[in-house]
C-alpha cells in the first residue's frame, strides 16, 4: 500500500480514470465554447483573428489568444474543426491537466525544501500529487473546451517559481547548485521567470498576472525587513518584464488593428464598435449576487428574451418601478425578435 500511494504513476492513472469518466459520458460546453471555436477556425483557415459578425470576418480582440491557439493547434494536428473535433480538444485538455497536477505536486514538494528533510519533502509531493489527481472540482473542467485547465496549470507554474524567487531572499541559489550564467541564482531571475510565466497565463486568462501582484506585495515584505529596497525593485520590474515581453505580441497586432494599445482584452469583452450598456451593468450591480440570477438575466442579454419574474423583487424598489422595467424588457425582447 505505501508503495502504491508513493508512486508518481497511480495517481496519475486514477486522475486519468476520473477526467476520461468526465470527458466520455458527459461530455459538456458553454456559451465561450462555440466562441472561442469561431475564432480558432478562422484563424486557422483564413489566417485572421476573427469572428463572423453578419456574414464578415470582423478581427476581434474580447479573448486573449492563448486558448484560440491552442484549438488551433488541436484541429491542424487533427483535421477536424469545431464540434467534430471537441473530443480531442478534452483529450489534450486531460494530458495539460495531468501535467499540471506534477506541477502541484512539485510546488508542495518546493514548500518543504525549506525543512531540510527529504522524507517530509517526498510526503508532500504524494499528497499533493494525489490531492490535485482526484480532485473532482478541477478534474470536470477537462470536459469542458474552456480555459480553466490551463488558467489551473500555468497559476500553479507560476506560484512555483514565485516560490522559489521568495526562498531565495534568505538562501541564494535555492534549487540551484551551480551555473554558469552569471546572476542566475538570484531572486530577480526567478522573478523574471514568474513573469514571463504570468505572461502565457495571461494569454489564456487575462487575470493570472494578479498572482504577481500578490508575490511582489510578499516580496516587499521580506526585503523591507532586510533593507533591501532596491533589490524589491529589481525584482519587482523584472516580474513586470517578464510578463510584458510574452503580451508584447498580442498588444502590437491590437495597436495595428484597433489603433489602440491593449496588453489584455476589452473589459467588458465587447466587439469593436459594439455598444455598452453602461445603464444596465450598474442596475444589476444593485441586486445581482447570486450566480444563478447570472443565468436568469444578464448572461441572457443579446441572445435571449428576458423576463421580469425571472428578476429577484430585491432588484425592484417598488411596483412601479417593475412595471417599467417590465415595459422596458417587453420592447428588448420584441427588438430581439
Amino acid at each position: 500500500m505505501k508503495r502504491i500511494f508513493s508512486s508518481r504513476v497511480f495517481p496519475l492513472a486514477v486522475g486519468l480514470g476520473l477526467r476520461l469518466l468526465f470527458v466520455v459520458p458527459f461530455p459538456a460546453t458553454s456559451g465561450d465554447t462555440v466562441l472561442y471555436e469561431q475564432i480558432a477556425t478562422n484563424w486557422l483557415k483564413h489566417h485572421v483573428y476573427a469572428m463572423d459578425v453578419h456574414g464578415a470576418l470582423t478581427p476581434v480582440d474580447m479573448r486573449m489568444p492563448g486558448y484560440p491557439a491552442f484549438l488551433a493547434l488541436i484541429y491542424a494536428l487533427t483535421g477536424r474543426t469545431g464540434e467534430s473535433a471537441r473530443l480531442w480538444v478534452m483529450l489534450a485538455q486531460i494530458l495539460v491537466d495531468l501535467l499540471g497536477c506534477l506541477v502541484i505536486a512539485r510546488l508542495a514538494r518546493i514548500l518543504t525544501c525549506a525543512s531540510e528533510n527529504e522524507a517530509q519533502g517526498e510526503r508532500a509531493y504524494a499528497f499533493a500529487l494525489w490531492l490535485a489527481a482526484v480532485c473532482p472540482f478541477t478534474a470536470n473542467y477537462t470536459a469542458v473546451p474552456l480555459t480553466e485547465v490551463f488558467a489551473c496549470f500555468w497559476t500553479a507554474l507560476a506560484c512555483s517559481v514565485l516560490v522559489v524567487a521568495l526562498q531565495r531572499v534568505k538562501k541564494p541559489g535555492f534549487l540551484l547548485s551551480s551555473s554558469y550564467v552569471p546572476g542566475v541564482r538570484s531572486v530577480e531571475y526567478a522573478a523574471l521567470g514568474a513573469g514571463l510565466i504570468a505572461g502565457m497565463g495571461a494569454l489564456f486568462r487575462p487575470e493570472t498576472p494578479l498572482v504577481l501582484v500578490t508575490a511582489a506585495i510578499v516580496l516587499g515584505v521580506l526585503l523591507f525587513r532586510l533593507g533591501q529596497f532596491a533589490r524589491w525593485c529589481l525584482a519587482t520590474v523584472a516580474m513586470i518584464v517578464g510578463c510584458l515581453v510574452v503580451l508584447s505580441p498580442w498588444a502590437l497586432r491590437n495597436l495595428l488593428t484597433f489603433h489602440e494599445v491593449q496588453f489584455l482584452n476589452p473589459k467588458y469583452s465587447t466587439l469593436p464598435g459594439e455598444l455598452v450598456p453602461y445603464g444596465f451593468m450598474a442596475w444589476e450591480r444593485t441586486w445581482l449576487y447570486r450566480v444563478r440570477d447570472c443565468y436568469l438575466v444578464p448572461w441572457k442579454l443579446d441572445e435571449e428574451a428576458i423576463q421580469v419574474d425571472d428578476i429577484p423583487s430585491r432588484a425592484f424598489d417598488s411596483p412601479a418601478e417593475k412595471e417599467r422595467v417590465r415595459d422596458i424588457l417587453e420592447q428588448y425582447n420584441e427588438d430581439l425578435t
